[in-house]
């Protein structure tokens, strides 16, 4: 053959393989763009994260591709905002409700129109509601990890006591009963850790709740409409039209289980970490988290305890707890938002969160679970319960926070303060760490 005889043929066998190739693909128009590699960061440990993205990938190969990276909740506010500023950020973040003002100028909020108030409600635990934003979600409730009340089973048994109290007012019964003093008068056996911060577990969490029910939501964020929409405030010293201020009830309430001259007397802080006391058989009765149940059960397998919902004050039918609840939000700065975005909606479905809830032992943050899954245990009717009636507030900063709840129960237990006054000075350290 001539040599254009070769380059011509070379030239149509070059096409009639680029044809082939081209309908192997899928053909002009239909070519399929591969899923982006994403990223996502959080503090849930990577066995349950991994299992969780495995088991979806299984189910729905192809629908998302995401790496999942544990990281250290005490360093993870810095390391994620240095990432954000240098451009090698994740594309997705686990954002607990109290950091949602440390991060939410570094999220890209999910706007109203592709996830709306009305989904948010009719699919989610009211508490996802924190999240709203006017300019749209800045996350979808993932999980969900309430306040309960665990029991010493043993303790009411020997006192003659069948069940824990259900009102606060059933404690002037039940202290004078399960709590024990020596002949030096020091408690050796405590009904309630309640009254001190210093080494009571989630002491914060604690008075948040007797805050809540006592009518104070401790910040509060401006309308929509407001000049300044989205604008957080701390109100911690609001009556709201009640007699005597919300907060200074509470904390009248709580101070007194640590107050020597007072009936209500249980704790002092001569006394082991609460969560000890309680493992230990010393303590009757112990505030924690759901999350809480295994490492009570770990680090004592023979204790005889049950969980149960925590107290309500008898004038109101509202019931509330707090609750820590994490959703997934999309970081600023990543390449594949509309990616990012699908694979939350996978990742918070309802198959998902069921498999979550089977991994992590709580409830569902999800309505439709709630109504129609089976409970595996009798602890978990508690638990997800109180996962309905959970409740929490726009914290600044949870570690300078703590330390602003502790100062103000602190004034109160040696007198340097009345409580109005420390409720004052508590609001005005809370408003300044608000950005």
């Amino acid at each position: 053959m001539t040599t254009f005889q070769v380059v011509l043929l070379s030239f149509f066998g070059f096409i009639v393989i680029a044809a082939v190739l081209l309908f192997a693909s899928g053909g002009l128009g239909t070519s399929t763009v591969s899923t982006p590699d994403l990223t996502m960061w959080g503090t849930l440990p990577s066995q349950q994260i991994n299992d969780l993205l495995a088991a979806i990938d299984n189910n729905q190969r192809g629908v998302i591709k995401v790496t999942y990276f544990q990281k250290d909740p005490e360093t993870f506010h810095t390391e994620f905002t240095g990432a954000v500023a240098e451009g090698r950020g994740p594309d997705i973040i686990m954002l607990p409700q109290n950091e949602i003002l440390l991060e939410r100028n570094k999220l890209l909020p999910i706007p109203l129109a592709t996830f709306t108030t009305r989904e948010m409600q009719d699919t989610f635990v009211e508490e996802g509601e924190i999240f709203y934003t006017s300019r749209g979600f800045l996350g979808v409730p993932f999980s969900i990890d309430p306040l309960v009340m665990y029991w010493n089973r043993t303790l009411f048994q020997n006192a003659g006591l069948s069940k824990p109290p259900v009102y606060w007012d059933e404690f002037s019964t039940v202290i004078p009963i399960l709590t024990k003093k020596d002949q030096a008068s020091n408690v050796t056996q405590s009904t309630v850790a309640l009254g001190e911060v210093t080494n009571i577990a989630h002491a914060k969490e604690i008075l948040s709740t007797l805050i809540f029910q006592a009518g104070n939501p401790i910040t509060a964020i401006s309308s929509p409409t407001d000049p300044r929409p989205d604008k957080v405030s701390a109100v911690l010293d609001q009556k709201f039209s009640s007699a005597i201020a919300p907060t200074e009830a509470a904390l009248d309430f709580f101070t007194q289980f640590a107050d020597p001259n007072n009936p209500a007397f249980s704790w002092t802080r001569a006394l082991p970490y609460s969560a000890n006391a309680f493992t230990n058989g010393t303590l009757a009765i112990y505030f924690g988290f759901a999350s809480d149940y295994a490492i009570l059960r770990e680090k004592n397998p023979n204790l005889n305890f049950d969980v149960a919902p925590v107290p309500q004050p008898r004038s109101s039918s509202n019931k509330i707890t707090f609750g820590n609840i994490t959703a997934l939000a999309i970081a600023k700065g990543t390449k594949y938002s509309d990616d990012a975005y699908s694979a939350i909606r996978v990742l918070t479905s309802n198959s998902s969160i069921g498999l979550l809830t089977v991994a992590t032992n709580l409830p569902p943050v999800r309505r439709d679970l709630l109504a129609t899954t089976t409970p595996t245990s009798a602890a978990m009717v508690v638990f997800n319960n109180a996962a309905l009636q959970s409740k929490s507030w726009f914290d600044p900063d949870p570690v300078k926070s703590a330390d602003i709840f502790k100062r103000m129960v602190d004034a109160i237990q040696s007198g340097s303060r009345t409580t109005s006054d420390a409720v004052s000075s508590a609001n005005v350290e809370l408003q300044n760490l608000i950005p």
